[in-house]
């Protein structure tokens, strides 16, 4: 469980700066798809460590979030 969190702490700092990255410099362009994969599985992630909390209306927050990320994805 610990080291789920830890996980979730660098795969979030790793994602905050990808996307700072992304936004605020020219060289670096990536597909509006990666960065919204990201997000969705930043989201994804934050949710089952809710879940697994007992958090389950926070965790629904969470999932919810991922999928509408993941439909923008497909779209």
């Amino acid at each position: 469980m610990k080291l789920f969190r830890i996980f979730n702490v660098l795969y979030g700092a790793v994602a905050l700066i990808w996307l700072t990255v992304s936004l605020f410099h020219e060289g670096f362009n990536p597909s509006v798809k990666i960065n919204a994969g990201i997000i969705g599985g930043l989201f994804l992630l934050l949710g089952v460590d809710d879940w697994m909390d007992d958090r389950k209306k926070y965790a629904a927050y969470y999932f919810f979030l991922a999928v509408v990320s993941m439909i923008a994805v497909m779209i």
